[in-house]
């Protein structure tokens, strides 16, 4: 497990990294306007991609399910389920394609003033929208060989994709514009796929890579998990993509710049935690073993929520420095959506365990209606909030919702479900107010010196030390010894 997690934030390291130097490269190379026009198709289109977490964890599900603790039986169905996954997605994929084509006209009603030539933005419609639909075509590459444990495989091809959108962009975003950062990312998709579908031609041969024909009746069965999952991520999505679409009505294309700037580091921080935490899900899909299931939820969550408080915290700390580095000038804007997002997902980590949980369960289901009313309770504040408070009241419509639903209903849901809820949650939010306290003692000997990176750096470098030391210390002797053992050992089903 241990290299399963260093592999994900060795990819989540690089892909970070790039990013922030393509958003800072963009940003300063085509001016905020155009490249907030380029936020706000990524955003959208980026709705067509969350099927992918339905079907992803349907596949690494069965894949971790595939193994000598269930009968033959159930391992034949597992590997017929992974299949009929790949076939679902090769659909969607094109169907995906075929929506993103459709909705040139209106993305370009909407924003397509001030980005170069009048060809610019449906070209680059078209390209973003074919890199998803090759996204979701090819997403059983890297589920497979996730429910196999062998993190390393999507990590490389990660990292190689990142390599290839930052290969394409630089030398041709001077001469293409816009269309440049769409191309890129048609690269990356492309560079990813061909190297995960390389390892699944030499070790699984029995995974056909072009997708078949599924029966209606295989279907409905991987469907029965996918959809709720589906149902999740799209709601998910509809929270992020509404923000930024509220903020380019009520205010203008820098406007939804500078918003994305500011949300940008926390949700790279939180992706890199989410990536770490969730390297446990194939070993809790493959066992049955409820105890050591809830304890192992319960140590991770207590672990992560530990480095989120602490993370977030100095980042809070620490804001003006990072829109700083990214966009190349301060912005109170930014610096206040990365305030808000950072409280967001710090009050997230806490509970991201339990829904880990109940999905390697297959009881998703469960809290389905609390994401439903948390879109639409997060859409009606985003509008009034936006409207009556400016572009930040779509952030703060934002924490408020995720405090309500992930603080207080959450565990109250999912305590018939898993009996210690309270005790993971609450031992988490513990954790991380000791993990800020940890961070905000670090950064503040820097506050005095002008922003930038070297305070940056200072500040990141004494408060992550101060933060490793103090964690080590909480451990404890049976603490530590616990997470080296989780670090050294590839769990196997009980």
């Amino acid at each position: 497990m241990g290299r399963g997690i260093a592999w994900r934030y060795a990819c989540q390291a690089v892909s970070a990294a790039g990013g922030l130097f393509l958003v800072g490269f963009a940003f300063r190379k085509l001016g905020a306007s155009t490249y907030g026009a380029y936020a706000l198709v990524v955003t959208v289109l980026g709705l067509l991609g969350t099927v992918d977490y339905g079907f992803n964890m349907s596949v690494v599900r069965a894949t971790a399910r595939d193994n000598p603790s269930f009968s033959v039986q159930e391992s034949a169905q597992a590997r017929r389920d992974v299949q009929v996954a790949h076939s679902a997605y090769g659909a969607m994929g094109a169907i995906a394609v075929l929506i993103s084509v459709a909705s040139i006209p209106v993305l370009v009603a909407v924003k397509s003033r001030n980005v170069g030539s009048p060809y610019a933005l449906p070209l680059t419609v078209g390209l973003v929208g074919l890199s998803i639909g090759l996204s979701l075509a090819t997403s059983a590459y890297t589920g497979l060989p996730t429910g196999r444990q062998q993190f390393h495989v999507p990590a490389i091809a990660g990292i190689l994709g990142v390599i290839a959108n930052i290969a394409v962009v630089v030398p041709t975003l001077a001469m293409l514009g816009l269309p440049s950062l769409g191309l890129g990312l048609l690269a990356s998709t492309l560079v990813s796929a061909t190297c995960a579908g390389f390892w699944l031609r030499v070790r699984e041969p029995w995974f056909r890579l072009l997708p078949g024909r599924a029966r209606w009746t295989e279907l409905r069965r991987v469907g029965s998990f996918a959809i709720p999952l589906l149902v999740i991520s799209v709601f998910g999505q509809v929270i992020a993509a509404t923000d930024l679409v509220v903020v380019g009505s009520v205010a203008t294309a820098a406007a939804v710049a500078f918003y994305k700037v500011g949300n940008l580091a926390p949700n790279q921080a939180v992706t890199w935690l989410f990536n770490g935490f969730d390297t446990v899900f194939p070993s809790l899909a493959s066992t049955e073993d409820v105890r050591g299931q809830e304890a192992a939820t319960h140590f991770l969550t207590r672990v992560a929520s530990y480095v989120a408080g602490s993370s977030f915290c100095a980042m809070v700390m620490l804001r003006a420095d990072v829109v700083t580095v990214i966009a190349g000038h301060q912005s109170n804007l930014a610096e206040e959506v990365l305030l808000v997002f950072c409280g967001v997902w710090l009050v997230n980590i806490p509970v991201h365990g339990l829904m880990v949980l109940l999905i390697a369960r297959g009881r998703q289901r469960v809290f389905i209606p609390l994401v439903v009313a948390e879109a639409i309770a997060n859409l009606a504040l985003t509008i009034v909030f936006a409207v009556v408070i400016g572009p930040i009241g779509a952030a703060l419509a934002t924490l408020v919702t995720i405090v309500v639903t992930n603080v207080i209903v959450l565990p109250v849901l999912v305590r018939k479900e898993i009996g210690s809820s309270w005790r993971i949650a609450g031992d988490g939010f513990a954790s991380a107010v000791i993990g800020g306290a940890v961070a905000v003692a670090g950064t503040l000997p820097f506050l005095d010196l002008g922003a930038g990176v070297a305070r940056l750096a200072a500040g990141i470098c004494v408060a992550g030390a101060a933060s490793v030391l103090v964690g080590v210390l909480l451990l404890g002797r049976s603490g530590r010894e616990a997470l080296v053992a989780m670090f050294k050992r590839r769990v196997q089903a009980s």
